[in-house]
C-alpha cells in the first residue's frame, strides 16, 4: 500500500512513449490503487482518499511516543457515533504541547510531530510506526451561513460615496 507523503503529489498517466495524457493532483494521505508503471485503464480508481479530515503521517520508521498528551488537561477520551472510543486534542494553555515523537530503537528522537486541536491521534503510545503511518487527523471545518452575513456590511460600505475626513493627494498631475 502506497501514501502519498507530498503535499503537491501528482499522477501523470503516460502512452508508452513516455508522453504525459493526463495529470491528477493527489493530496497528502491519499492511499494509491496504482504503481508506478502500472497499466490503467480508463474509468479505473487509481487513488482514495479522506476528503473529511487533514491527515498527520509519520515519515520514518521507529516507535510513537505520546508528549504533553495528558488526559483531561491536552486531551479527552469521546466515543463516536458507532461507540469507539476515540481521542481529542482539547484547546488548552500553559506549557503543555500535544505532540507525537518518533523515537528510534535506543529512544532518541527521530522526528516530532504537533498535535492541533480538535485533532484525533489515531495511534497508541508506543506503537511501532513505518513511514505512512496514521498517526492523528483534524477534521476540516465546514463553512456555516455566517461567512456571507459577515461581509455584507463591508460590501455597504464599498458603496456609500463617502467624504474621508482627512483627505491627501496621492499624486499631482
Amino acid at each position: 500500500e502506497l501514501v502519498v507523503l507530498d503535499r503537491n503529489g501528482e499522477i501523470h498517466i503516460v502512452d508508452k512513449k513516455d508522453r504525459v495524457l493526463d495529470t491528477y493532483p493527489v493530496p497528502l494521505g491519499a492511499v494509491l490503487k496504482a504503481g508506478d508503471g502500472d497499466s490503467v485503464r480508463a474509468g479505473q480508481s487509481i487513488a482514495k482518499w479522506d476528503p473529511h479530515n487533514t491527515p498527520i503521517f509519520a515519515d520514518c520508521k521507529g516507535r510513537a511516543r505520546w508528549e504533553d498528551l495528558v488526559e483531561g488537561k491536552t486531551y479527552k477520551q469521546e466515543k463516536d457515533a458507532s461507540g469507539v472510543l476515540r481521542t481529542m486534542v482539547i484547546e488548552h494553555k500553559g506549557d503543555l504541547h500535544p505532540q507525537i515523537v518518533i523515537e528510534d530503537k535506543d529512544g532518541n528522537p527521530i522526528a516530532l510531530h504537533p498535535i492541533p486541536e480538535k485533532a484525533y491521534v489515531e495511534i497508541e503510545n508506543g506503537a511501532p510506526v513505518a513511514p505512512g503511518t496514521l498517526l492523528a487527523k483534524t477534521p476540516k471545518e465546514t463553512g456555516g451561513t455566517d461567512d456571507i452575513t459577515g461581509g455584507l456590511p463591508r460590501v455597504t460600505e464599498l458603496f456609500e460615496a463617502r467624504r474621508p475626513k482627512e483627505p491627501a493627494v496621492m499624486a499631482e498631475v
